[in-house]
């Protein structure tokens, strides 16, 4: 997590574009300054002067702030999941617009509002007698925003989850005790699903469980043990980041019902890597190469190609890492390095295996003669970088797909409707075929060598929605195909991305990250997650996952028909795995009201619900960015055929339930001391003003046709940023979170108002706008 108690005025923002400005920026001259002569006007008085707002707004100014907003989006709106939020800027620069009553020169009341956009209002306390409504406050942007400003506001949404989200953006919450829960609910479910995550690592790492009361190594697999045992084992070793998953699409000719693995193309991750190498020559052919440092693989144990004509050679990790950390092991590394060099088969020349490292070897000797370390320096040996660009291809025999049952008759499962061990079955057959290839080049490939022929590189999905049987030849709509088979169709794993500490520690191109096939160990793991969840699913584990049909709606039944797809309850869009780790989570959440205030237990199941839109058979993966695309960031349930399914708790990847607590606890540091971006030229800093949202605030969930619960108070001002009408359906999208949300709340909210907004099995619809 972002240190954001530190002081963050004038810090660069964005890592990835905006970087620290070297010399001191010119900051805007109203800084965290309170504007004195601000003159508000009387909204009562139907006489009263202009607005800033009703005469001219700083457009040109805002815009470029909130580009610069959108990549640095404020951590307060990150905290949970709306739709169509607006950039904060926006609203900040609207609110003091409106609040403010036009110079005597129209022509100055843009300039005015931009000369003062970064004041500290809420020290001022102009705009502090000023009552607010935001009547769709949907992500909560108009309330934040004005609450800093110190304005007096109120909210309402008639969506409970729109509710909740801005209910926790509000809080005010201790982060250090939302940060405390977070560790309990840690603690108590990572025992319990952590054998379902351990892997292997091709290059030999052995991972081990450590028993927490011996700090020993422990002789048995807690996957074996009962879940509440445990506890006493830690595991140290290799881990599933992400799972690789693939729809099967079941062809429905008479007397065929193959299932055929749907790829629109068996390109199934690309990496660019950065290598260091040292360019040598043979003394003995005269052919130049390239000595990496290293390999340069993103599946290290799977089958290489290289079809460029490039000229390299690895060398061993040891005798690598000695060079690249040459200048800071210090004499140590020249003697390690003179001890090692005969027998380094890097140096070896690819074309005649002749020998080719005396360069380096001329280097060492030099510096084994030199006494000053500072004489001995790295540069010496001519290393250089380049990029490496690899490609990883599911093999052609696993795209050739499966017949529906075994050799005995037994029809396979795989479908999130299947029993246990019909797909425990299913992910064994599966197995069996299954490979990677890994492809070096400098283009995308377009064919790979298989078996000893030229394979072109093909997909089974010839257009969107259809597939091509592997067996018969016979062309379905996937859909249709769904309708026949009854159910979602069954999905295979195909591929995970591992994370072995050994290997990072052992400095390994891609910082201990692999890529590797699903072998029978890792098939065996996951099967017994699966047989687990379907005996507690029943059991301890039953009141805690949503058994909810999915309601007729447009999202769900027009737009999207996925009843058509075999999608007929909520839980559908997820994996058994899947099922047991949210139910352990919501289960332990639920539980903490019994230790913990209520707001605490409202962040991290805020978290929970973040952590949700990574958790299902909906999220897929960014070949470009190589890394995992969370559910509904398009806002509608368009069924994947190759979805990516998160680990929970590693440190290692992004959107698992870690990130989810770093984004509520950044949100919660910055509500206590906010920040404001900063167009410096081309560059972008952060700058404090100093007004934590202290203003008076009031959120209702309810109907804005039926205001009655404001009683008779009166308004200044309206602002707000109405619904989409039929471009987003909100409520349709938000049951979703809404069936797992109303889990906890119905029983932290016994007794209390808020409860009914979640005794309906689903959020209000017939009254969204």
């Amino acid at each position: 997590m972002a240190n954001l108690e530190t002081d963050l005025f004038g810090e660069a923002i964005e890592k990835a574009s905006v970087k620290k400005a070297k010399v001191a920026p010119a900051l805007p001259p109203n800084l965290g300054k309170v504007w004195k002569d601000c003159k508000v006007p009387d909204f009562s008085d139907p006489d009263r002067p202009k607005t800033c707002l009703e005469t001219d707004f700083p457009i040109a100014q805002i815009n470029a702030l909130s580009q610069l907003e959108g990549n640095a989006a404020k951590p307060i709106y990150q905290m949970g999941k709306w739709w169509a939020r607006r950039r904060s800027s926006v609203f900040r620069s609207m609110l003091i617009a409106a609040a403010t009553e036009c110079p005597d020169d129209p022509s100055e009341a843009a300039k005015t509002v931009w000369e003062h956009y970064y004041c500290n209002h809420q020290k001022g306390g102009a705009f502090s007698g000023l009552k607010v409504l935001e009547p769709f406050m949907g992500g909560g942007t108009t309330i934040v925003e004005g609450s800093r400003l110190g304005m007096q506001m109120t909210g309402i949404d008639l969506n409970p989850v729109a509710w909740f989200v801005c209910k926790n953006e509000l809080a005010g919450s201790d982060p250090k005790q939302v940060e405390a829960l977070f560790k309990e609910i840690e603690a108590e479910v990572k025992p319990q699903i952590q054998p379902f995550y351990t892997t292997t690592c091709p290059r030999g790492h052995k991972g081990k469980w450590i028993d927490v009361r011996t700090n020993e190594v422990a002789t048995v697999d807690p996957i074996s043990l009962p879940p509440a045992e445990r506890k006493n084992y830690r595991w140290e070793g290799p881990e599933v980041i992400y799972t690789f998953w693939a729809k099967h699409g079941p062809c429905s000719t008479s007397g065929c019902h193959h299932r055929t693995p749907l790829f629109k193309s068996p390109l199934m991750a690309q990496k660019t890597l950065t290598a260091r190498y040292v360019e040598l020559t043979c003394p003995h052919c005269g052919q130049k190469f390239h000595a990496e440092l290293g390999e340069s693989r993103m599946a290290p144990g799977c089958e290489l190609q290289c079809p460029d004509s490039e000229l390299f050679t690895t060398l061993s990790q040891p005798f690598a890492k000695l060079l690249d950390d040459y200048d800071k092991i210090g004499f140590e590394a020249t003697d390690k390095l003179l001890d090692l060099i005969g027998i380094e088969e890097g140096l070896r020349c690819p074309h005649c295996h002749g020998f080719a490292g005396k360069r380096i070897g001329n280097v060492l000797e030099q510096h084994r003669t030199r006494a000053r370390l500072q004489d001995r320096k790295k540069k010496d040996f001519g290393i250089q970088k380049k990029k490496v660009n690899l490609w990883l291809v599911v093999s052609p025999d696993w795209l050739k797909g499966c017949p529906s049952e075994d050799a005995e008759g037994r029809p396979y499962g795989g479908s999130v409707t299947s029993d246990a061990e019909a797909t425990a079955r299913w992910n064994e057959a599966r197995q069996k075929t299954l490979s990677l290839i890994e492809v070096r080049a400098q283009k995308e490939p377009t064919t790979i060598m298989w078996k000893g022929e030229v394979v072109t590189l093909k997909g089974t999905v010839p257009r969107d929605g259809s597939f091509t049987c592997s067996h018969c030849g016979k062309m379905h709509r996937v859909v249709d195909a769904a309708k026949d088979f009854g159910s979602v169709p069954p999905y295979a794993i195909y591929g995970i991305q591992c994370h072995c500490p050994e290997c990072e520690n052992e400095g390994y191109n891609y910082n201990g990250r692999y890529f590797k096939s699903f072998d029978a160990d890792d098939v065996r793991v996951f099967n017994a997650s699966l047989k687990e969840w379907q005996v507690r699913s029943c059991e301890d584990l039953s009141d805690f996952w949503p058994k909810n049909q999915l309601a007729m709606s447009h999202m769900t039944h027009i737009r999207n028909p996925l009843p058509d797809h075999g999608y007929r309850t909520w839980t559908d869009f997820f994996n058994g795995r899947q099922l047991c780790v949210l139910s352990l989570l919501f289960r332990s959440i639920t539980r903490s009201i019994d230790s913990h205030p209520l707001d605490v237990c409202e962040q991290v199941l805020g978290g929970a619900l973040k952590y949700i839109r990574n958790e299902n058979m909906f999220c897929i993966w960014d070949r470009n960015f190589d890394k995992i695309v969370p559910m509904l960031s398009n806002a509608n349930f368009n069924p994947k055929n190759n979805v990516v399914d998160n680990c929970v708790f590693s440190r290692v990847g992004s959107q698992n339930f870690i990130s989810a607590k770093d984004n509520v606890l950044d949100g919660l540091f910055w509500a206590q001391k906010p920040w404001e971006s900063f167009k410096c030229g081309e560059k972008g800093i952060r700058l404090e003003i100093g007004d934590k949202m202290d203003g008076d605030k009031d959120v209702c969930c309810g109907s804005s046709t039926d205001l009655s619960m404001l009683g008779n108070q009166q308004y200044d001002l309206v602002i707000t940023d109405p619904p989409f009408g039929d471009n987003l359906y909100y409520a349709d999208l938000s049951d979703f979170f809404y069936v797992w949300l109303r889990i906890p709340l119905l029983k932290w909210y016994e007794g209390q108002p808020e409860a009914e907004y979640y005794r309906a099995e689903r959020t209000p619809h017939s009254t969204e706008a």
